[in-house]
């Protein structure tokens, strides 16, 4: 007959792992494709030209927001030269999008 009393063995702790390739591999992605994105709008359009005033707003973004940089400016360019109405969902979705990236990257030095 088995018995369920408690016992008083002391329970251990799940050991931790460490990340694995894939998710370094899916983070450095992240982090690499819309900066290069980026460059490549610099480099071949005029976009970013047209959709920010100047360069500090567009290197800001490729360094802390590339997501958000890159969203704004398409929708920017999309109807009438300005982002309005539905547009600025798409842009709060890349902010989203952003944050969760560096998220990912916080949990994975971790």
């Amino acid at each position: 007959m088995t018995s369920f009393a408690p016992t008083n063995t002391p329970v251990q702790p799940a050991a931790r792992s460490e990340p694995s390739v894939v998710a370094w591999v899916t983070v450095a992605s992240l982090l690499f494709w819309p900066r290069a994105a980026i460059l490549a709008f610099w480099i071949f359009s005029d976009l970013l030209g047209r959709a920010y005033d100047g360069w500090v707003v567009p290197v800001l973004g490729f360094l802390v927001a590339p997501y958000t940089t890159i969203a704004y400016a398409v929708m920017w360019s999309v109807s009438s030269n300005v982002v309005s109405g539905w547009e600025w969902i798409v842009v709060g979705a890349a902010a989203i999008v952003d944050v969760a990236v560096h998220a990912g990257t916080l949990a994975l030095r971790r």
